[in-house]
Parts: C-alpha cells; sequence; structure tokens
C-alpha cells in the first residue's frame, strides 16, 4: 500500500471522527451509513438517446441527524470505487480503468458535507466536498426528507430520503468516450434510517 493510501484512509477516520464530535455537540442521534440502509446510483446519458445506469455496492459513513433542527445535519462518507458496476462486465471493468475512477491509484472515494440550508418544506441543499481520484471538487446535493411514520406494526418510526445531484466528470478527470457519454453524470441516493426513540438511550 503507498503512502497516499494511507493518507487518504487517515482523512476518511479523521472526517468520520469530526462528525462523530460534531455530533454530540449538536445533540443530535448519530447513524452509521452503509449498503445495508441506503443506495448510491449513478446515470450518465449516452449519445443524447439513452440513459446508462450504474451503482456502487460498498460504502459506509456516519450520518449525524436532528430532525428537529435538519440545518444542523452533517454526514461523511467513503465509497469503494472498487464497487463500480454496471449492467454488463465490460461497463464494469471499464469503470475500474486509468481513464475512469483509476481504482489502482484511487481505490476509495470520500464526500464530506459542510452546510445544509433549507430551501423549501421538506427539501434541503446539501454543500460538501468530494474527492474523487485524489482531486476535490465541490459538490450541491439536494435532499428530501419524508416525513418518519411508524412501519407498519410495532416496529420504530423510519425516515427516508432521497438525495440527488449532478457532477462532471471532466472535473475529476474522467474524459475518455467523450462525446458518446455526456460529461454530466446524475447521482441518486436513497436512505432508510430506523429513527431511535427517546427511550433508546
Amino acid at each position: 500500500m503507498t503512502g497516499g493510501g494511507s493518507a487518504r484512509r487517515a482523512l476518511a477516520g479523521s472526517l468520520l471522527a469530526l462528525v462523530a464530535l460534531h455530533a454530540s455537540t449538536l445533540a443530535g442521534d448519530l447513524y452509521r451509513i452503509d449498503e445495508h440502509v441506503a443506495s448510491v446510483e449513478f446515470s450518465v446519458d449516452g449519445l443524447g438517446l439513452f440513459s446508462e445506469r450504474g451503482s456502487f455496492g460498498r460504502f459506509h459513513g456516519l450520518l449525524s441527524l436532528d430532525l428537529a433542527r435538519p440545518e444542523a445535519t452533517t454526514i461523511a462518507v467513503t465509497t469503494d470505487a472498487k464497487s463500480a458496476m454496471m449492467g454488463w462486465a465490460a461497463a464494469t471493468a471499464q469503470l475500474s480503468s486509468s481513464a475512469y475512477f483509476d481504482v489502482a491509484r484511487y481505490p476509495v472515494m470520500h464526500f464530506a458535507s459542510r452546510q445544509v440550508t433549507r430551501s423549501a418544506p421538506d427539501l434541503y441543499r446539501v454543500a460538501g466536498t468530494v474527492e474523487i481520484r485524489g482531486i476535490e471538487r465541490p459538490l450541491q446535493l439536494q435532499a428530501r426528507l419524508v416525513h418518519p411514520a411508524h412501519t407498519p406494526g410495532p416496529g420504530p418510526a423510519a425516515a427516508d430520503f432521497v438525495v440527488t445531484g449532478e457532477i462532471r466528470r471532466s472535473a475529476l478527470g474522467m474524459t475518455a468516450d467523450r462525446p458518446l457519454i455526456s460529461d454530466f453524470v446524475h447521482l441518486t441516493i436513497h436512505a432508510h434510517i430506523l429513527l431511535r426513540s427517546a427511550t433508546d438511550g
């Protein structure tokens, strides 16, 4: 493992530690985010005629959530770039190549929020920084919160989030296959969080 890989792991650990510290300061609930409770999907337009879709199979992070003050929310996520996949093997292999995620040199990606602001009822703008292929870029996401409601039966309340955004792959050094594949990559994240009750501690 290269020194750069160790530095990236240390950065990811630091981000998660900062989120945990910030969460305790805000008295918000802290939740782990991974592929068991969320999905991270992406799509690109091909030739302006169709959409190609893919997803990431492995990621983990921490979400500090206070439903009484959603603007205090913070999130940091690390994604395994090697887990990127599309509908057929050739496309999945291409995503790992140096022309795209270059997983041999940059095996992980990071996102950390900086600010969450309300833009409409139940709609929030999440400003943060993403690091892909060792390149950091600002990333604006839009998050919609579905009000928590009890699941059928006696189970705990749950909150569902749909997060969308867009990023230019050329800004991250991925310029291959233009103009066959659009420069803009559309992101969609779904998360289902089982909320802690006041008696959970």
